[in-house]
């Protein structure tokens, strides 16, 4: 087993009180890509999704919990065959929504529940390409906090298009003013870009917008981290780039012998009180290691913004990969992420650090999960599930465990720790 990872962030004096890790729930396929909000309205309601994975199919399932994450109640295949790429957002009336993919078919489909995810109604098609044309990935979601004039909140939508034909990617981003009854185009980016990240600030309505992406423009060198914010109508305003080395295999996007995927899409987060915007991402920081970068957005008393880098912010031994990031209403920055060498049979670890300065020092380390790691050489996802409300940090991740039972063993897992809340 490979020695523990190599720490080298700054420790900061914040307890940090974790409850045991909890499978989910037991499937009989495997899980991945783990998205999980919490109710405003009620935070002791979570719902957390899910792709469900088997040699048969592909589909969503969704698991809620009335009681702070102690026991969930699972729903199975709420998306239908073919359902992939979960996000999930609650407005502030405690409504939840949820996007999801069906890339085979061209669609992009959003449903809502109005009861904290127990039952659920499908509003319908937000895209509805010619998959030959227009096949789809790496859908996004976030929800403004303002009503609009209707009394609805503004829900944004983010996806990347055109992967069937070379050179055609276009990013696009829609808007809901009718609470996702209906979708318009209100940006599009074209060129090969991916892995969008999307957060809507508590600043003016339908403007306090932002969104990042990767700017893969080939499988060499150099690739970009773009970011744009503060919407006017048909352009963003203020936007910055960031050069990014992508690690590991650059064509499979893929680390420990090509086994699991990690890429360096970016992962955005909002703080509601003060208006500033984080994005993290992983980057390759030798030969065969990446570590966590750091972006911050300042929102300014003047309503200007003024970009922050960070630079690594998390290091250590081998690959930081599939970082997300979640921000306390009172400040707290929280970051999960797996921890892994190239050689096939070590563990894959999962570390949870925090930060209450703004992110200028991260410190506080902690195993979520198994505390040995897993041993794992199947795909992981693309993304983890991280929500925080106040003192309380909810973790929603894959762990690969109990090997050799008959079932696919990358299922799902919840934890939550509670942080030393920031003063402001």
């Amino acid at each position: 087993m490979m020695n523990r990872m190599v720490f080298l962030l700054l420790f900061l004096s914040i307890s940090l009180s974790l409850a045991d890790a909890i499978k989910v729930y037991d499937s009989d396929q495997a899980q991945v890509e783990t998205p999980i909000v919490i109710n405003p309205t009620n935070p002791d309601n979570l719902v957390g999704a899910a792709i469900a994975i088997s040699d048969a199919e592909k589909r969503i399932d969704v698991y809620y919990s009335f009681n702070g994450g102690t026991s969930w109640t699972a729903l199975e295949n709420v998306s239908g065959s073919g359902g992939a790429d979960a996000v999930l957002a609650f407005d502030n009336d405690g409504n939840v929504y949820l996007i999801y993919q069906k890339r085979e078919y061209g669609d992009l489909f959003i449903q809502k529940s109005s009861d904290g995810g127990q039952n659920w109604t499908v509003l319908g098609k937000i895209l509805d390409f010619n998959p030959s044309e227009r096949n789809l990935d790496k859908p996004w979601m976030a929800i403004s906090p303002h009503r609009n004039p209707n009394g609805y909140f503004d829900i944004y939508v983010s996806v990347t298009t055109g992967l069937e034909e070379p050179g055609a990617y276009e990013l696009v981003l829609l808007k809901s003013e009718d609470s996702g009854n209906s979708f318009t185009q209100i940006y599009t980016i074209s060129g090969l870009n991916q892995g969008v990240s999307l957060a809507a600030g508590p600043g003016e309505e339908g403007k306090d917008i932002a969104i990042a992406y990767s700017v893969n423009n080939s499988s060499s060198d150099p690739q970009y981290i773009a970011i744009k914010h503060d919407f006017e109508g048909s352009y963003f305003q203020n936007s910055v780039t960031y050069q990014v080395t992508r690690f590991g295999d650059k064509d499979n996007h893929a680390i420990k012998q090509q086994s699991i995927k990690a890429d360096t899409y970016p992962r955005m987060a909002m703080d509601a009180y003060k208006g500033d915007y984080y994005i993290v991402w992983a980057d390759k920081a030798g030969n065969l290691n990446s570590d966590i970068k750091l972006v911050k957005a300042k929102k300014e008393n003047d309503g200007t913004v003024t970009w922050e880098f960070k630079g690594f912010i998390i290091t250590g031994e081998g690959y930081q990969f599939n970082p997300a990031i979640s921000v306390t209403p009172d400040g707290v920055i929280s970051i999960l992420y797996y921890s892994t060498t190239e050689e096939a049979n070590t563990p894959v670890y999962t570390y949870l650090v925090r930060s209450t300065d703004g992110g200028n020092s991260f410190g506080g380390r902690v195993t979520i999960g198994e505390t040995d790691g897993f041993v794992c050489n199947k795909f992981l996802g693309d993304y983890q599930g991280l929500a925080s409300w106040f003192n309380t940090a909810y973790t929603f991740f894959c762990q690969m465990l109990n090997h050799g039972q008959g079932i696919d063993d990358r299922q799902v897992y919840f934890q939550n720790g509670r942080l030393t809340p920031m003063p402001r």
